[in-house]
C-alpha cells in the first residue's frame, strides 16, 4: 500500500500555495516540488536593486588585502570563507542600521547587540534562559536503526558585574 500524506491550507491561500508548485517525476519519486520561475530582464534587474550582494560586494572590493586575510582566517574557526563571513556580518550590521566595517573576531562573528546601562547603575545581570530539561536523540551503538531517547538537564546563567 502507497504511503500518503495530506496538507490542510486555508482556503485564502490556496492560490498562492497552488501557484508556486508543480508535481515532481511520478516514476522516480512522486511528490510536489516548487516552480522554477523564469525571471524577465527587468525582473532581474529590480532583484538585484533591493538586494544587499551589490552594496556589500562593492565595499569588499575596496578592502585591502591585508582586511580579506584577516577575515579568512576568522571565517577558517567557523569553517566558511572570508567572503561569507563577510556577507553575512555586513548584511546583519545593514539590517540593524549600523555603519562601517568591523575588525573580524574568532570569537563573534556577525554575532553583535547593544547594551545601554544608565549612569546610576552599579549592576547589570544578563541571563539566557534555556528548558531546564530535554530530550536527545543519539544513535545506538552496534544496531543499525535504533535510536534511544534520553533526558538532559542542564541549567545556564551569567552574571556581569560592573564596578
Amino acid at each position: 500500500m502507497a504511503k500518503t500524506s495530506y496538507i490542510n491550507i486555508d482556503p485564502s491561500l490556496e492560490g498562492a500555495f497552488y501557484g508556486g508548485v508543480q508535481p515532481g517525476d511520478r516514476f522516480t519519486f512522486a511528490r510536489v516540488i516548487r516552480k522554477n520561475l523564469l525571471l524577465s530582464r527587468t525582473q532581474k534587474i529590480k532583484l538585484a536593486g533591493r538586494s544587499l550582494f551589490s552594496i556589500i560586494a562593492d565595499v569588499w572590493r575596496g578592502l585591502s588585502t591585508v582586511t580579506k586575510g584577516l577575515w579568512s582566517t576568522a571565517a577558517d574557526e567557523v569553517g566558511l570563507s572570508g567572503w561569507q563571513l563577510f556577507v553575512s556580518d555586513y548584511a546583519a550590521r545593514l539590517a540593524n542600521g549600523l555603519e562601517g566595517v568591523t575588525t573580524p573576531s574568532t570569537l563573534h562573528q556577525a554575532r553583535f547587540g547593544n547594551l545601554h546601562i544608565e549612569s546610576p547603575a552599579n549592576e547589570a545581570k544578563i541571563s539566557q534562559l534555556h528548558p531546564r530539561s530535554y530530550y536527545v536523540k543519539q544513535k545506538v551503538a552496534g544496531k543499525k536503526t535504533c535510536i534511544h531517547r534520553f533526558l538532559l538537564r542542564k541549567i545556564y546563567l551569567c552574571l556581569l558585574f560592573l564596578v
